[in-house]
């Protein structure tokens, strides 16, 4: 692995954590057999990904962030079918 090359990568990406997460996730497909999408001879899944990043083959795409309610109102609880003394009653009469 060539520091040159993983600096040009990692700008490529924006950083080097992001660096870190695309290449963990590349690494796993081509070990469990994904096709290389360059023709780069190398027995190091890691060089393999970090030249798929250089020619712009790969990228991470980030995810939305989950959408938080602003207040409880606007979470939907369902419907209570039972008291706390009713499954309590029931409980003890299992016994």
């Amino acid at each position: 692995m060539n520091r040159s090359r993983t600096a040009a990568a990692m700008e490529k990406v924006g950083g080097r954590f992001t660096l870190c997460v695309l290449l963990q996730k590349r690494v796993i497909e081509l070990s469990r057999g994904a096709p290389q999408l360059v023709d780069w001879d190398s027995r190091s899944y890691i060089d393999v990904a970090i030249e798929e990043i250089l020619q712009e083959k790969i990228s991470l795409i980030e995810e939305e962030p989950p959408v938080v309610p602003e207040s409880l109102d606007d979470i939907s609880l369902g419907t209570v079918t039972e008291t706390a003394a009713e499954a309590e009653a029931k409980s003890s009469l299992s016994i």
